[in-house]
Parts: structure tokens; sequence; C-alpha cells
């Protein structure tokens, strides 16, 4: 009992931690979100208002990947800077193959939420006469 209220005594005592510096992994990590999500959006928002009268689906999702190209990129850009904090001795073009493999595994999920958008809209159009 005597050494569970030393040990609190003892704490108490100490105060509050210093503020912890922050972290670069954090920060890359944080910018890393933050270009997937510009990414993801201006597929997502395209999708949901692009022209998508008399065309396929899947036609009118790559005209959109192609306009959200430079997010896509920057995304990428983002992505190797981050493995670069991990792997510091790997050259420039190694971490823009892992930068561009990384992205590719989210195009498809991506891709196929802006088809579904697609679709919807097109059968809501449909349906209204339009």
């Amino acid at each position: 009992m005597r050494l569970a209220l030393l040990a609190a005594v003892l704490l108490a005592a100490c105060g509050s931690p210093p503020p912890r510096a922050p972290v670069v992994g954090q920060a890359a990590r944080a910018e890393v979100d933050a270009a997937t999500k510009v990414y993801s959006d201006c597929v997502s928002s395209r999708g949901a208002t692009v022209d998508v009268s008399g065309a396929m689906p899947g036609d009118v999702v790559d005209a959109i990947v192609k306009v959200c190209q430079p997010a896509r990129a920057a995304l990428v850009s983002k992505v190797a800077a981050f493995h670069k904090l991990g792997h510091p001795k790997l050259r420039a073009d190694q971490l823009a193959i892992v930068g561009e493999e990384s992205v590719k595994d989210i195009d498809g999920p991506i891709a196929a939420d802006a088809v579904v958008k697609v679709v919807e809209r097109q059968q809501a159009a449909a349906k209204s006469g339009k």
C-alpha cells in the first residue's frame, strides 16, 4: 500500500511530460493521406457531375481519370517521398516505381466507385426520359 502511494506521489511530482517533437514520418503520412483524398475526390466529384449521356461508363471514367492525372501524379510523388523515409538508400527510379505501384492499388477501387456513380446517373436519366 505504501509503495503504491509513494509511486502515485512521485508521478504527480513529475508534472506533465514535455510536448513531443513532430515526427517526420507522421507528417509525411498526413501528406500521403491528403493527396489520396484529393485524387479520390477529383475522380468522385467528376463522376457525379460529368456528362454521362450516350457514353459507356468505362469510357467516361477513363476520361475522368485523365483529367485527374495531376492529382494522381502528386499522390505518386508523396508515396515515393514517404517510402524514402524508411528506405533512404533506394534510388529515385526505384522510389518512383514504389509510388506508382502503390497508387495502382487504389486506382481500381476509385475507378469502380466512379463507374457506379456514372451508371446510377445514366439509369436515373433513362428513367426520367432524358
